[in-house]
């Protein structure tokens, strides 16, 4: 491995003690070269054990950092991180999920190549123990921009996550996370970074377990947050047909289908079921 390649794991915490120690587990147990990565955790203001956890692993190993601030939300979180970061690549990390045991030696050697970005499948787990596979293609391969391009603006579930994503570290920090919106800040900033990405690499194997959790922010949304995705959903084919990509109208379709079913979920969590209260305005 080229010395000069190194990546940056930004992990954003904020009360996890539950999990912390599986996804720190995950993560020292790969056998680092310690001159190729750095673990940058940003506790976001925990009142729980989430920091003490982290300041444990930080003395333990060297390539681990970590940074408190006052709490102030992912986005807060994720742009401090950036601002810390040192590697010639961003890789997100969820502190409530783990890495694969072969995460390490099976990104090193394709960096190398000097990819943009490099992306890989995950799996979902369920609280009833279901899990769920998600897949893009059937082999390891250079993706082209444009097809990832339109996959992504279809709703294709493997182009969402950031945590499927390394990307070069150059490419986010002209782009950055918004601070003012707290729900699918993520989904606004990658719209942006998208266009930027020219080499493109998929991993056709499993480097990534996401837990679905029930108390998770995608399940505690307020109707001001769905309003939101909806109009981030539109400005996302907006701002790809003005950059001249040939896109359809599926993923902007498909995104309103799931957030109207948040919606609905929404509505039931707060015991107003009735349709006055579901379409009370319009997105535009």
């Amino acid at each position: 491995m080229e010395e000069n390649i190194k990546l940056s794991i930004i992990i954003p915490i904020f009360n996890m003690e539950q999990y912390l120690p599986c996804c720190f587990e995950s993560i020292v147990k790969q056998g680092w070269n310690e001159q190729y990565v750095e673990i940058i955790c940003v506790d976001d203001g925990s009142t729980d054990n989430s920091l003490s956890i982290c300041r444990k692993y930080e003395e333990e190993y060297q390539y681990i950092k970590v940074f408190s601030k006052v709490n102030g939300g992912v986005s807060t979180a994720r742009n401090f991180g950036l601002g810390k970061a040192t590697g010639d690549y961003i890789y997100w990390i969820d502190p409530d999920d783990y890495i694969d045991d072969k995460f390490y030696i099976t990104i090193r050697d394709i960096l190398e190549q000097n990819y943009d970005a490099v992306f890989f499948d995950f799996i979902t787990m369920f609280p009833s123990g279901k899990k769920i596979r998600s897949k893009y293609g059937s082999n390891s391969s250079e993706i082209d921009h444009d097809t990832y391009v339109i996959d992504a603006c279809n709703g294709m579930c493997n182009t969402r996550p950031l945590c499927i994503k390394i990307v070069k570290r150059r490419y986010w920090q002209e782009v950055g996370f918004p601070e003012d919106i707290s729900y699918s800040e993520d989904y606004k900033a990658w719209t942006y970074l998208l266009i930027k990405l020219r080499k493109i690499y998929y991993i056709n194997e499993v480097l990534y377990y996401y837990r679905m959790q029930s108390n998770s922010i995608c399940h505690n949304v307020s109707m001001d947050d769905i309003m939101t995705a909806f109009r981030l959903a539109k400005e996302r084919c907006d701002f790809l047909e003005h950059n001249n990509y040939n896109i359809s109208r599926i993923g902007e379709a498909t995104t309103a289908c799931m957030l109207l079913q948040e919606m609905i979920n929404f509505s039931i969590r707060e015991g107003k079921e009735d349709s006055k209260f579901l379409f009370n305005g319009s997105v535009k």
